[in-house]
């Protein structure tokens, strides 16, 4: 996910996955549940230090890969991605997605 104006030490802001069985909050070890736009580029929880400046603060821009983990069930027939601000605001950038469906 690549998302805009998530401000690192401002939370309240949240990333959730929806299916027809379940909903779940994103989140990970640099990412919290609740400041998920803290202006961090992350994959899988990791730091990414492989650019230059490699500031830790990027000042708004946010770049991160998650583990859906069990966030898809079987049987689910829908799939929803809801990013939001319960304070200021974020804008979404891209999304993508990659899924085994054959399990």
């Amino acid at each position: 996910m690549v998302a805009y104006d998530g401000d690192r030490g401002t939370s309240r802001d949240y990333l959730v996955v929806e299916t027809g069985r379940s909903n779940a909050l994103l989140s990970d070890s640099a990412n919290s549940t609740n400041d998920v736009m803290n202006s961090s580029i992350t994959d899988f929880g990791a730091g990414r230090i492989e650019r230059l400046p490699a500031h830790r603060n990027t000042l708004g821009y946010d770049s991160d890969v998650f583990d859906l983990g069990g966030a898809p069930r079987h049987g689910a027939d829908r799939f929803h991605v809801r990013l939001g601000a319960r304070q200021g605001g974020v804008r979404l950038g891209a999304l993508f997605l990659q899924a085994d469906v054959r399990r």
